[in-house]
């Protein structure tokens, strides 16, 4: 029951005291608006220029119907098919930050699969999608699509199978314009040779799905990054890479099978090289994948199997049970692992939908909708006994070794949360969605969670949207919010936080919504010291050693953000009203002889938010005779340092004393002495220290 417990005390909110505005909100529609047409978002990034790059999927039911955003026609024909099903062909678009179209891809022939199609902007101001293609049903025409330019680009790809859907992994790179560049195939093998394959119980010996689309990035020399997971062989470049996990796999495509990968490309869509796991287990696959500078994070859902060994480089994992769990790594640009760790889930039937990864700081965050346990420290959470679904959880990582170190679990039955960023005002704002239809346990309205970044409470929420159904994507810049969703009720007036507008449709739809969160200075929750970790001892040199301290209060936004210095001895170590940190000067000597130095001696060096005395941040200094030659004075008046080494560079002779006034060394003009350990001055000359 402790979970239970913590829940209850991890989701109090205090009465609303932030409201949100709509800056603009519009729906990605069909111009026919037929019941079997429904439109769905996949994911957004920021272009280089600061403009939304978004893409999704539409659907049409003939080759007339026009593609609108927000009514303007942005596509006709887009992926016609008149089957059983609404085809869903894939639309990218650039947008202003104003929710203008500045231009816009659709796919022409053939689909898109679901909630596999990612953006991520490109240095030139260009973008790179990442989806998977397939052929609709009874149609072998090339898949097409149709660029800003006008032009249209084929993929000579045709079907295994007539009457079997197949699909194939394509990378598009496109430029700042909207021009398709280039496109890249990632081929999986579709025979499921008996050797590979030898539960097979298919009637069909055709793999129809042997990759899945899940994560992007590109770095900052154009470098692509893709990530997911492969059931099939996947051969890039006439690189085979193999896949694993599948010799249990009966071809079900809904069961799961295979194994994780990353696949690195250049910017021309060169491969480069991959990452798989190794060992065995029942399935592993990438969700995302976030470039920070040089480093690489990523996380993964892997479902182990019991007692048994899989692997990510030379990180080895052992689950106890076939729960499932997190996959957390640090990659570098090479996709070498600096860590890797995996947190199982203690909770029978456990899954993860709608992943968010998010680098804050020196944190990760895990969000999504789960049904999970897990346990830190002396705290377990779990989800809430009257709700034994899945439910909105966060979790937060330690950057350096992905250890997990708060959790916040929220009791919304069917919830999501589905993106977060750091708020001016310091804290986390968290983005979740409801699920339709709303009773007493699926709220499906939108809401923006305001959460402690230390201790992941709900400290607020206001809502963003009365109806949601699935949730994809989130941007933040300052107070400036842009949500990607689809709004979940049929025939039902779907409103928007201080909006006039209303959408009601027969079918779900795509929604771009832009809001604004209104800045809050936010009370001092805490003081960070900058590059100085508070555990740690500051070690400064004896003779007036310095160090400039540079903290600030979290949030930065508070009101009264001065700070107050002191020094439990200020003998030892001082610091002035700037924060200028200074070591005992009795080691500064500018005559021989002299008495003895100070052994090594700590002092505690204390922050105080004037704004909240409360809050103080202390870190120890300790001051130590220096244990390595150096010298304290660029000029040094005919003394010359090197390692334990003096030099007389002058015309004159130099003697040089320890502390006690004794008589080390005379060194001749163009002479050197070698000095054992100790303090000294130089007659005549600056100071040396060792």
């Amino acid at each position: 029951m402790i979970g239970l417990a913590l829940l209850a005390s991890a989701t109090m909110a205090t009465a609303q005291s932030f409201t949100l505005q709509t800056n603009w909100v519009k729906e990605v529609s069909n111009s026919d608006g037929g019941s079997s047409v429904t439109t769905q978002g996949g994911s957004m990034a920021f272009a280089a220029d600061g403009n939304l790059l978004v893409v999704g999927q539409a659907g049409s039911t003939s080759d007339e119907q026009s593609i609108l955003f927000g009514g303007d026609e942005v596509a006709t024909g887009v992926a016609g098919y008149s089957g059983n099903s609404a085809n869903q062909g894939l639309v990218a678009m650039k947008l202003t930050t104003g929710g203008d179209v500045l231009w816009s891809i659709c796919q022409s022939v053939g689909e898109i699969s679901s909630n596999e199609d990612r953006i991520a902007a490109t240095a030139d101001g260009g973008a790179v999608i990442f989806t998977n293609v397939r052929h609709t049903e009874g149609n072998s025409a090339p898949i097409a699509f149709t660029d800003a330019a006008g032009d249209t680009r084929e993929l000579a790809w045709e079907l295994v199978n007539g009457d079997t859907r197949a699909y194939l992994a394509i990378v598009i790179k496109v430029d700042a314009d909207g021009a398709i560049e280039w496109i890249k195939e990632l081929t999986p093998d579709t025979t499921a040779a008996a050797d590979k394959y030898p539960a097979w119980s298919q009637a069909k010996d055709v793999i129809t799905q042997g990759i899945k689309t899940n994560a992007l990035d590109v770095d900052a020399v154009g470098n692509i990054y893709v990530g997911g997971i492969m059931c099939a062989d996947v051969t890039v470049d006439g690189v085979t890479i193999p896949c694993h996990n599948v010799d249990t796999w009966n071809g079900s495509a809904q069961k799961t099978a295979g194994n994780l990968f990353v696949i690195k490309l250049d910017a021309d869509g060169n491969y480069i090289n991959h990452l798989v796991s190794g060992g065995s287990s029942t399935q592993e696959t990438v969700q995302c994948l976030q470039i920070v500078g040089d480093k690489i994070y990523m996380l993964a859902w892997a479902v182990g199997l019991a007692n048994t060994d899989f692997s990510l480089d030379d990180n080895t994992f052992t689950p106890a049970n076939t729960y499932g769990g997190i996959l957390v790594a640090e990659l570098n640009t090479n996709l070498g692992v600096k860590w890797a760790n995996y947190i199982a889930s203690s909770v029978s039937g456990s899954a993860w939908n709608e992943y968010t990864l998010a680098a804050i700081g020196d944190k990760l965050y895990v969000a999504g909708s789960a049904k999970f346990g897990l346990t830190i420290g002396d705290k377990t959470y779990t989800n809430s006994a009257t709700r034994n679904a899945r439910e909105p959880w966060l979790i937060q990582f330690d950057a350096t070794n992905g250890q997990p170190t708060a959790c916040l679990v929220k009791a919304s039955n069917q919830n999501c949360f589905y993106g977060l960023y750091e708020g001016v005002d310091g804290n986390l704002y968290v983005a979740q969605r409801g699920l339709t239809p709303a009773n007493a346990l699926w709220s499906s309205n939108g809401l923006l969670n305001k959460v402690d970044p230390t201790s992941l409470e709900v400290l607020d929420q206001a809502e963003y949207c009365n109806f949601t159904a699935s949730a994809q994507s989130l941007l933040a810049h300052g107070t400036d919010v842009y949500l990607m969703f689809r709004h979940g009720a049929k025939n039902v007036d779907v409103t928007f936080a201080g909006s006039d507008e209303k959408f009601n449709s027969e079918e779900f739809r795509w929604v771009q919504q832009a809001i604004e969160v209104p800045e809050t200075a936010g009370t001092i929750s805490s003081i960070n010291l900058g590059d100085l970790d508070p555990s740690q001892p500051l070690v400064l040199d004896l003779g007036g050693d310095t160090y400039q301290l540079n903290a600030t209060v979290i949030p930065a936004t508070a009101a009264n953000g001065t700070l107050i210095y002191s020094s439990s001895n200020e003998s030892i170590a001082t610091i002035d009203e700037n924060g200028l940190i200074t070591a005992d000067k009795h080691g500064t000597w500018s005559n021989a002889p002299a008495r003895r130095a100070p052994a090594a001696e700590t002092a505690t060096i204390t922050v105080t938010s004037a704004g909240n005395p409360s809050v103080k941040q202390s870190i120890q200094v300790r001051v130590d005779n220096p244990t390595a030659v150096r010298d304290l004075n660029a000029d040094k008046g005919g003394v010359s340092v090197s390692g334990n080494i003096v030099t007389a560079t002058g015309s004159d002779a130099i003697t040089v004393y320890n502390t006690l006034g004794q008589r080390v060394a005379v060194v001749n003009a163009g002479q050197s002495a070698t000095l054992p350990t100790g303090i000294y001055i130089a007659a005549g000359s600056k100071l040396i220290v060792r």
